[in-house]
Parts: C-alpha cells; sequence; structure tokens
C-alpha cells in the first residue's frame, strides 16, 4: 500500500485500514486474549492522532499482542497510553461505545515507511524553525540599526537647535531680554512613530497658526511698519509698558504724507477718523464703502492694463492711510475683504471695459450698503419682539441699532422707560438721550459709577457691539463688561444687537492683547464744569516723569454675561456664534 507525502492524509489510511480490519474481526466473531484497545470517539484532535500513531507504529513491531501487553506491565507508566489508537466505529453494527480486540502482527500494516517520513518531516520542520529563527534575529538587529541611526539624527538635530537657540538668544540680549525655553530632543521611538503617521496621513501638515495682530513692542516689527506708514508722525513720548505692544496714538503732532497719490476724499475720511468726527463700527464702515465709490469714479486705467489688477494696487496705500490714522475696525476689515474678494475677483473674470467695470463695482458697493442697512432693520424688528409693556430698559453709551428699535417700540405704542449710562471722555450717552427725547421716550440719565443702584430697576439691557468673537466673547465700548456684571449679578438679561457682518474668527480672553487706544488729552480736556473753572492739574502731565495717561477705548464682555445675541438671522446664543460663521461664512465673512 502506498503513502502519500501528507501527514493528515497517512494518519487517515493508517486509521482507515484498522478500522476496516476490525470490522473483519467482528464478523468473524474472535474474542482477543490480549489488552483491549479501547476505541475512541471520532472527535478527537488531529495533534493527539499523530501522537498515538507514533507509538503505536512502535507497540506494534513487536512479536506478539501479549508481548506488547507485558511490555505495559512492567513500564506501569502513562506513556503506556500511546497505545491506543483512535479509528472510527459504525454506530450501525453495534451499540457500544468501545471493543475490546486483539490485533495479530500478520494483519497489520507495515508502519516503518510511516515511522521514516515522520521523521523526515520533522527535521523540515526543525529547519524551517531555524530559518523563521535567523529571519527574526536579521529583522531584530536591522530595526536596532535603525533606532541607533534615529538617535544619532536626533542628538545632531538637537545640537543643531541649540547652536541655533543661542545665536538667536545672543541677537535677542542685545535688542531687548527675552526668555526661551530649552530645545526639547525627542525620543528615537516617538521620531519613529510620528514619521510613521507622517506617512500614513499622507504627510498631512496642519497649517501654522499665525497672529495677524501687530507687536509695536518688538523694535524689528516697528521697523517693518514704519516703511509700511504713509503718514510720519512723531511716536508718542510717553507708553505704558503693560499697552506698548498695542498701536500708539500719535497723532497728537503735526502730520506729514509720504505719498501724494492718496486721494483727497481718502485723506478727509482719515482724518474723521481720527479726531472720532466718525465714530461707530456700522459709521465707520458705510463711510468707507461711500468714499470708495468716489475713488472707483475718479480712478484712470493706463492703456493696456487690467482695470481690476491696476485698482487693487491703487488701493493698498489708500488703506495704508487709514489705518495709520485709526486703527482698522472689524467692520472695515470685513467690508475691504468683501470688496476684494468678491468683487474685483468676479470683475476680473468678466470682459468690461473700462466705464462698465466701474459702474458694475459701484453697483456692488451699493449692494454692501443696502445690506447693511437691511440688517439692521431685521435686529430692530426682532429686539421690539422683546420689548413688554412696563419694561425699564438699559442701554449704555450710544448704539444706532439699539436706538432704532426703542423709536420702532414706541411707534408700535408700547409703554416702557429707557434709562442712559454714560462714562467719560466721550460722553456718547448725551447724544443719544437727546434723539430719544425728541421722539418723547422717557429717559433716565445717570453715569456709570450709579449703575449699581439703578440696577434694581431694570428689566432687560440693550448694548451695541464693535464685533462678535468666534468664542463668544463681546467687544465693545469701555464698561459695557462693567454693565454686563451687574446685570448678571441682578439676574436681567443682557441682550447684545449685532450685524453679522462684524462677526470674526478670531478669538480673544481679555481686552489687553488687542484694543485701541484713544487720545490721553481727552482725560484731561473732558471734566465737569467744576474743574474746568478752577486750575487743570492734568494741563501739564506729559512734564510729570511718573505720570502716563491711558485712554482704553473697547473693553471685553465673557459669554457667561451675555443672555442672548440678536442678528439679521434671528435671535441666538452666544454659543451658535461659530455655527453662523462656518454656515453663513459667505455672508458673514463677505
Amino acid at each position: 500500500m502506498s503513502y502519500k507525502n501528507t501527514f493528515i492524509q497517512r494518519e487517515a489510511s493508517v486509521t482507515r485500514e484498522l478500522g476496516e480490519w476490525i470490522d473483519e474481526q467482528e464478523e468473524k466473531g474472535k474474542k482477543s486474549t490480549s489488552s483491549p484497545i479501547p476505541i475512541p470517539s471520532a472527535t478527537q484532535s488531529l495533534s493527539s492522532a499523530s501522537d498515538k500513531s507514533s507509538s503505536a507504529s512502535s507497540s506494534l513491531s513487536g512479536k506478539s499482542p501479549s508481548g506488547r501487553n507485558n511490555n505495559k506491565e512492567k513500564k506501569q507508566s502513562p506513556s503506556s497510553s500511546t497505545n491506543q489508537m483512535s479509528a472510527p466505529v459504525n454506530t450501525t453494527t453495534t451499540n457500544s461505545t468501545s471493543v475490546s480486540l486483539e490485533i495479530p502482527k500478520s494483519d497489520v500494516p507495515d508502519l516503518t515507511q510511516l515511522q521514516i517520513s515522520n521523521s523526515t518531516d520533522s527535521g523540515i520542520k526543525k529547519q524551517q524553525q531555524q530559518g523563521q529563527q535567523q529571519q527574526q534575529q536579521g529583522q531584530k538587529k536591522g530595526q536596532q540599526q535603525q533606532k541607533g541611526q534615529q538617535q544619532q539624527q536626533g542628538q545632531k538635530k538637537g545640537q543643531q537647535q541649540q547652536q541655533g537657540q543661542k545665536g538667536s538668544q545672543q541677537q535677542n540680549d542685545k535688542l531687548t531680554p527675552s526668555v526661551s525655553s530649552p530645545p526639547i530632543v525627542e525620543d528615537s521611538g516617538d521620531e519613529h512613530n510620528k514619521q510613521q503617521a507622517s506617512t500614513s496621513h499622507h504627510h498631512k501638515k496642519p497649517n501654522p497658526i499665525t497672529s495677524s495682530t501687530s507687536q509695536f513692542d518688538d523694535p524689528k516689527k516697528r521697523e517693518k511698519l514704519t516703511k509700511k506708514k504713509i503718514i510720519n508722525a512723531s511716536p508718542a513720548s510717553k507708553q505704558i509698558p503693560l499697552f506698548a505692544h498695542l498701536p500708539q496714538y500719535e497723532l497728537e503732532n503735526s502730520l506729514g504724507i509720504v505719498s501724494a497719490d492718496i486721494h483727497p476724499e481718502i485723506i478727509s475720511l482719515g482724518l474723521k477718523y481720527a479726531n472720532f468726527t466718525i465714530s461707530g463700527s456700522n459709521a465707520r464702515a458705510v463711510a468707507l464703502m461711500t468714499t470708495l465709490k468716489q475713488v472707483i469714479r475718479d480712478f484712470h486705467v493706463p492703456a493696456q492694463k487690467e482695470f481690476s489688477r491696476e485698482f487693487n494696487q491703487h488701493l493698498n496705500p489708500l488703506i495704508q492711510f487709514l489705518v495709520d490714522c485709526r486703527p482698522m475696525s472689524v467692520s472695515m476689515s470685513n467690508s475691504i475683504i468683501y470688496f476684494k474678494q468678491n468683487c474685483l475677483t468676479s470683475l476680473s473674470e468678466q470682459r468690461l471695459t473700462n466705464e462698465e467695470a466701474k459702474a458694475y463695482l459701484c453697483d456692488r458697493v451699493d449692494a454692501f450698503i443696502e445690506r447693511v442697512g437691511v440688517a439692521d432693520k431685521v435686529i430692530a424688528q426682532y429686539g421690539v419682539s422683546k420689548i413688554t409693556d412696563g419694561d425699564v430698559i438699559l442701554t449704555y453709551a450710544s448704539s444706532h441699532v439699539v436706538e432704532m428699535i426703542l423709536r420702532q417700540a414706541q411707534q408700535e405704542g408700547k409703554k416702557f422707560r429707557v434709562i442712559i449710562v454714560d462714562s467719560r471722555p466721550k460722553h456718547e450717552g448725551k447724544e443719544l438721550m437727546f434723539r430719544l427725547v425728541q421722539h418723547k421716550i422717557k429717559c433716565t440719565y445717570i453715569l456709570l459709577n450709579a449703575i449699581s443702584y439703578i440696577m434694581k430697576e431694570v428689566t432687560k439691557v440693550f448694548v451695541g457691539a464693535c464685533t462678535v468673537l468666534s468664542n463668544g466673547n463681546l467687544i465693545s465700548r469701555a464698561g459695557t463688561a462693567l454693565v454686563a456684571s451687574m446685570a448678571q449679578f441682578y439676574n436681567v438679561p443682557f441682550i447684545v444687537c449685532c450685524e453679522t457682518y462684524k462677526f470674526t474668527e478670531k478669538a480673544q480672553l481679555d481686552s489687553i492683547c488687542s484694543n485701541d487706544l484713544g487720545d490721553p488729552w481727552d482725560l484731561v480736556s473732558n471734566l465737569s464744569e467744576k474743574d474746568s473753572n478752577e486750575q487743570n492739574i492734568l494741563k501739564d502731565w506729559k512734564s510729570i516723569e511718573h505720570l502716563n495717561l491711558l485712554n482704553l477705548m473697547y473693553d471685553l464682555t465673557p459669554i457667561e454675561f451675555i443672555a442672548l445675541v440678536i442678528t439679521e438671522f434671528g435671535m441666538v446664543p452666544p454659543t451658535s456664534i461659530p455655527v453662523i460663521l462656518r454656515e453663513y461664512r459667505k455672508e458673514v465673512t463677505l
């Protein structure tokens, strides 16, 4: 009988032949006198069958079955159980689970070939195991070499970083004292993991986060900014160190324009910004876009030049002039972004003549101004719905949108009264009170220091906004945070009215990192009648060495103090500001 090379097939052929011989013995009815051979169930594992077949071949090679049994009695060890051989049993012929039979030597097939093949198989397995071990050792050596190389590279990088930082520290020490952290040398394992992560992400690197605010306390950055300036103004003589990074108010001395290619309307607008003749976010943005229309009409394109590209280059120094006069607000910056990205970009895709291009840009500017007016009307309608009869409305400083809400509520016949809170140095609440009284609205005028006394009577607080940040915080006139904190203390809802074009994706946690500095002379001049009649103590404040005047224009109101934000898209909580920025990006950021 021939045996195949497969080990499982050889074992199956042996068990099959044994089963056939057992069936023949059962038919003859012979009873064995030797030791019984129990036949286990057919569900045994093949691994146990292989071990038993090897022991069975050695035991069956004896002279007689009785001799095998005698050896079993002499040894009396557990290894004698290997004489048992698994074989399938036909349940139709017998009901017993095991059969006691004697296997004569003459009827057992020759298993020498099986033993030889088993030995050859074991040799092959050993060779395979040795080959696998060698491969694993080679891989380990390769990994160790790679780790060593990575460690050497990491050390070299760390040394280079240390040398570079030492050089930069020496240069910075000459200019300004600075504190720098030591370089962080990463582990080779961490570097390997980072390399794998970078390859798995197709070498995608996150975009670096850069701050758009300029640090005016850095000498290098200040030099770059002075080169860009259109106005030659002498630097401020006195600076407060905590706010030295902000653009200083430097327009108290004589001004000189470097470039003569500045439109007269832009010069007039910049001076109005500087002396606060035009104030307020909406007023500044609308005045900018209105002046821009006149600049478009007066612009002449050179021959064989593209209108959009040439006008964009002509517009940059005009914007720089306005920034030199007064730092740009969020409403102005969003208006310029709208004009450049939406108007000039769409104009470059069209083939229009110079006159047609001017008419097209003027129409887009008019559409923007109309959009601001429509947004104010929609906000006024939402705000009126929050006012009921008997309400006591408190507002701080002056806001155009809040004034529209109060006037419309008066026209609808609602009975309420208004408390106007004002503060130095601008006293903007006086003008608002004068306009509301003309519309026969009951008003009460107080200063900011009496806010804790009057807040007990208030039912709702309405304020305007300079901008609303992406984290829900509010930037508004200095003093708004104090009003919001008192409203929070007395459980009065603090409602903010703001157009979405004044939303920004910037985030800010305080009013120090970004703010506007007003004219310090306003703190000296706008005094009470009693102080104006007497001698002004602060008249010569610059000659006093240890005296500095700080006139902050805005402060930050935390999101926790804000109950509701009214926009042209609806009334939303401050936590929904990021949603509006994401869903209405084209309309908000323009």
